[in-house]
């Protein structure tokens, strides 16, 4: 019998399951990160009374930001693998 060359390469396989829980994984961080930013911004607007909902309106927009620098960062990681 013959046996392959070893290429010292790790095979690809595809896992589909994985993907699946990955990619909805992601859409649920996102989720709940922005339902966060916003529950905690309301906090902080009625703590200091602000007249427009300043520190709401920015935590979404960071948490946005974060989730966003969050997804790319985890989907070049899985480029890679």
């Amino acid at each position: 019998m013959t046996k392959k060359a070893d290429n010292n390469k790790p095979e690809k396989k595809n896992k589909p399951l994985k993907n699946w829980a990955f990619f909805t994984g992601l859409g649920l961080q996102i989720g709940v990160t922005v339902y966060l930013m916003a529950f905690f911004g309301e906090k902080l607007d009625l703590k200091f009374e602000t007249s427009k909902p300043y520190f709401a309106f920015g935590l979404v927009i960071f948490g946005l930001v974060a989730s966003i620098y969050s997804v790319v960062k985890q989907l070049n990681k899985m480029n890679d693998e």
